[in-house]
């Protein structure tokens, strides 16, 4: 099984233009020997990359978007909630395609997103691209909460999302958290799937080391657990903080996720080793009283 840190993504371009025909404003910083253009990514800091440990690299492609030509491409730096980096040589006032891709240690593009629009010189332009896994997956969203104490009761959830799985028709997967940080109260399966009756059962199947296991089926076999993208919401589950013991540190946990098993509607099994999974990281940023 393989792990990743990340979700569904809004990421926002901030381009300072520099065009072909321009010299001056331009950063020094260079990923190329040609005339550049600053270019920051602002990420949604509610599903942000920066506490990724999967991530080993951050890349932007310029393409023109008739020919597939590529214009320009570099490297992306993370700094806080913003990808980084300067890209040369772009031109002004014409359409060009930017591809935002996050790649992991394997080389493999794990979320990718790309916009077709055209950049002003000498001035900031904004451009928005949404990014998404493009490779099989399961994940936990939101993928990060921040609590500024470690108190009690504070309730919020988390949901089982899946991605870029075809034929979807059942699966089993397993829920790890550190019971002196937050405790599971409920679990609900998704509206859409609740409507088609699935097979849903979840229960504790390890109370010393808190393991929470989950099945989804589909009763029809006519159906699946996924729209015809192979992506879907299966189920919400519920947390409380239970606000650790007196003096604890402040620090993180995680909401871990296993996949166990995963089938067709065909009953073929998916291969696990194929499926990325994504935890949620819990931090509690002042020590409990």
């Amino acid at each position: 099984m393989k792990s990743i840190s990340r979700n569904l993504v809004i990421a926002v371009l901030v381009l300072s233009a520099c065009a072909l025909f321009l010299t001056a404003g331009c950063s020094d910083r260079r990923l190329n020997n040609s005339k550049s253009a600053n270019l920051k990514i602002a990420i949604n800091t509610y599903e942000s990359f920066a506490k990724s440990t999967a991530i080993d690299v951050f890349v932007v492609l310029v393409t023109d978007p008739a020919s597939g030509d590529t214009i320009a491409a570099g490297e992306l730096l993370l700094h806080g909630a913003y990808l980084e980096g300067v890209i040369d040589n772009l031109p002004a006032n014409v359409l060009l395609k930017f591809t935002v891709q996050a790649i992991d240690r394997q080389s493999v593009v794990i979320y990718s997103g790309s916009v077709v629009t055209a950049i002003k010189a000498d001035q900031l332009n904004l451009i928005q691209v949404q990014m998404r896994p493009v490779v099989p997956m399961m994940k936990l969203t939101p993928r990060h909460y921040e609590f500024v104490n470690l108190t009690q009761n504070v309730e919020f959830f988390v949901e089982a999302r899946v991605f870029n799985i075809d034929s979807l028709y059942g699966t089993a997967f397993r829920l790890t958290f550190e019971e002196s940080y937050v405790w599971i109260d409920s679990a609900v399966v998704s509206p859409h799937l609740a409507e088609d009756s699935v097979i849903f059962h979840h229960n504790f199947v390890d109370t010393i080391d808190v393991s929470y296991a989950v099945s989804i089926t589909q009763t029809d076999v006519t159906k699946q657990l996924v729209d015809a993208n192979g992506d879907g919401t299966l189920a919400r589950f519920y947390f409380t903080t239970t606000g650790g013991s007196v003096g604890a540190p402040a620090g993180s946990s995680t909401i871990g996720l296993q996949v166990t098993g995963m089938s067709k509607t065909n009953h073929d099994s998916i291969p696990l080793s194929s499926v990325y999974t994504e935890n949620c990281r819990l931090d509690f940023l002042v020590e409990a009283l």
